[in-house]
Parts: C-alpha cells; sequence; structure tokens
C-alpha cells in the first residue's frame, strides 16, 4: 500500500497512543514522534504512525472545560477525521491531524511520515 492509501483509511481512526521515541544519549538518533490508532473494520485494524525525525509538534485539543483533569474530562477520546501534508520541502513536512468534531489538531513538523499496519 501507497502512503496515500494507508491516509485514506485513518479517518474515523481512534488515537490509542502518543509517544516520542529518542535516545537521549545518542542525538544523532533521529527523533521520531509516533502514533498508534485503531480502526473498526471488519475487526479493529491498528496502524503506527511514525513521524521521523520529528523538529516540533503542538496538540491543540479542547476537552470537557478545557481541563485535563479527569474529573472535568467529559470526552473518552480522540478520532481522526482527517490527515493532511499541509506543507513538503525539501527534508521538512508539515502535518496536520484534525480530530472529528472540531474539537482540535495536532500539528507536526518532520522530515517524513511512515505508517505501517500491526
Amino acid at each position: 500500500m501507497t502512503l496515500q492509501d494507508f491516509i485514506n483509511l485513518l479517518p474515523d481512526a481512534k488515537i490509542q497512543t502518543i509517544s516520542f521515541d529518542f535516545d537521549a544519549k545518542n542525538i544523532q538518533h533521529s527523533q521520531d514522534l509516533v502514533i498508534i490508532v485503531s480502526k473498526l473494520q471488519e475487526q479493529i485494524e491498528q496502524y503506527q504512525l511514525v513521524f521521523s525525525n520529528t523538529s516540533s509538534f503542538n496538540v491543540r485539543v479542547a476537552v470537557g472545560k478545557q481541563s485535563v483533569y479527569p474529573i472535568n474530562y467529559e470526552g473518552d477520546s480522540m478520532y481522526i477525521a482527517s490527515v493532511l501534508c499541509k506543507e513538503k520541502v525539501k527534508q521538512h513536512q508539515h502535518w496536520q491531524i484534525q480530530l472529528i468534531g472540531k474539537v482540535g489538531c495536532i500539528d507536526i513538523f518532520a522530515d517524513e511520515l511512515k505508517i505501517t499496519k500491526i
């Protein structure tokens, strides 16, 4: 499957985890943002999105009463509405993950995006 084929599968997928994979002792090692999502198709499928050599990312999410404290949190999850490449130049890409319900987005600046089924 091509990258675009995987991207086309992502709407309605639930974000399971967001983590940052890096080796603090080895600054030559790429620093990758890893997002794992699941989507119900014929069965639950999981996909791993790896944003290679991430320079920065910004998560903007409106939850509950603008608080992430469990007592005020009104939502139970984040679902993907779309994944878009907003800008692509040599060795730099600006990706944006829009969330369903216009509750926010995740902006990621990285060298490239790789998606695999896990």
